[in-house]
């Protein structure tokens, strides 16, 4: 309760963030769902999408770490307009965006001013947390076949849902999925004698401690949301109106500052790694299970300005070493969020696989 007072925050408040931006800025009419898990469906309900399109396909687009539906903004009607998509939906994952957010704490972790916990997951845990409740929303919406979009932890957990649950995907695409190559063999405890940047050590304590941006946000109370607004300017380059900024750091604030719960397995599915080639590494990579993959045609997407762009090659080698119909392709003028940053590139890469 004191939470949601110091916040200013509300289920309420979160999904009249994420219907009014997506009322923003997609033309074609979505329609809310929130059993199982919070998502949206361009298909009315109880309309069979077959009428529409012969032989129609049905795309599934989840987000990643810190993000939910509502960031697929630029991108429902451009997919719609692919000549043999007849449905295209967008879902939060379990403990994150507006589905629900169960308790995942299973001890409080010291950390001066934020609130903290270590999950009770395992790695194997944590990804079925995830995936579990993704294929229980399945067979709710009854999607006998689907093509699945994952970005970023998204794109890490839709390729572990194809792996489970491999015969319902019948196209994945990663677009700057996390988590493909091996981990470098060394921690800030085993360096050689090298010091990191400070910097650096500061991320490795604060995951150690299951710190999370969103606790820090949290933290701020009343002044969160000019933190956020300024954050996605920042990130974003002032490319829209201030108006429309507005909106979208409103979604990403009440996202944010909702209960903590997914979060918290991030350090469970994820680690930092300090060295020659510092970065963020899969507990349990990609590259070593992506023989499991049964989808008919794989692709992977990383922005040419992307800080995961150096899972390339690992991603490159999964594909190769286990004769998978797939690719690996960069998209030009992007980074991370290259879905937003170059959308129309974002959505070729898609319509030449779908």
């Amino acid at each position: 309760m004191f939470s949601r007072i110091w916040n200013q925050t509300s289920k309420t408040h979160l999904r009249t963030a994420q219907n009014a931006l997506l009322e923003r800025f997609t033309k074609a009419p979505l329609y809310p769902a929130t059993k199982v898990l919070n998502s949206v469906d361009s298909l009315k309900p109880g309309k069979d999408s077959s009428l529409d399109k012969k032989n129609a396909k049905t795309v599934v687009m989840t987000h990643g770490y810190g993000s939910g539906l509502g960031f697929y903004f630029s991108n429902f009607d451009d997919i719609l307009s692919i000549p043999n998509v007849g449905r295209v939906l967008a879902v939060d994952w379990l403990g994150m965006g507006g589905s629900d957010r169960p308790n995942t704490c299973f001890s409080p972790v010291r950390v001066p001013l934020l609130f903290n916990c270590n999950s009770r997951f395992s790695t194997s845990d944590a990804v079925d947390f995830f995936i579990d409740r993704l294929e229980m929303w399945r067979e709710y919406h009854q999607l006998d076949s689907f093509v699945l979009i994952g970005h970023s932890l998204g794109g890490y957990l839709s390729a572990r849902y194809a792996m489970k649950y491999g015969d319902r995907v019948e196209t994945l695409i990663l677009a700057s999925p996390v988590g493909f190559p091996e981990p470098e063999k060394f921690t800030t405890a085993n360096r050689n004698g090298e010091n990191p940047a400070q910097a650096l050590q500061l991320i490795d304590a604060l995951w150690r401690k299951n710190a999370t941006p969103q606790s820090i946000v949290r933290m701020l109370g009343p002044r969160g949301l000019k933190t956020v607004s300024s954050v996605v300017k920042r990130r974003f380059q002032n490319r829209w109106s201030e108006s429309d900024n507005d909106l979208i750091a409103s979604y990403l604030y009440h996202i944010s500052v909702a209960k903590a719960s997914g979060e918290y397995a991030l350090n469970s599915l994820l680690m930092p790694v300090m060295g020659p080639n510092p970065g963020v590494y899969a507990r349990e990579p990609l590259i070593n299970d992506f023989d499991k993959i049964k989808a008919n045609r794989v692709r992977i997407l990383f922005g040419d300005n992307d800080w995961l762009r150096g899972n390339y090659d690992a991603a490159n080698s999964a594909i190769r070493e286990n004769s998978i119909n797939g690719d690996v392709v960069i998209i030009p003028r992007a980074g991370h969020h290259l879905y937003i940053d170059n959308a129309p590139a974002f959505h070729q890469a898609v319509r030449e696989v779908i």
